[in-house]
């Protein structure tokens, strides 16, 4: 996880066509975060329902910076890195 002026950036890794929403668990704040999510990887239905899960998740606005057409994404959470951290704690 870095720090940006405008918030925090996660690498994702995400599995789309998955039974339910989940994220998992991160390790150190280097490591990639899992995310499930529900929708298939057509026509941007995986990215749109990560996009609406994370920013509820967070409780803030939520965009991808790099691998929109991949399973490895870089988002960044218009949020403090205490906040984002306490919502990965809290899950």
């Amino acid at each position: 996880m870095n720090k940006e002026e405008k918030g925090v950036i996660l690498k994702l890794h995400v599995r789309p066509n998955s039974a339910k929403f989940d994220v998992g668990d991160i390790g150190s704040l280097e490591e990639e975060l899992r995310v499930k999510v529900c929708s298939p990887a057509r026509s941007g239905k995986a990215n749109k329902e990560l996009i609406k899960k994370l920013r509820k998740f967070f409780n803030s606005s939520i965009e991808i910076i790099t691998g929109e057409k991949s399973n490895k994404k870089n988002i960044l959470v218009h949020s403090s890195k205490e906040n984002v951290l306490a919502a990965l704690n809290q899950k």
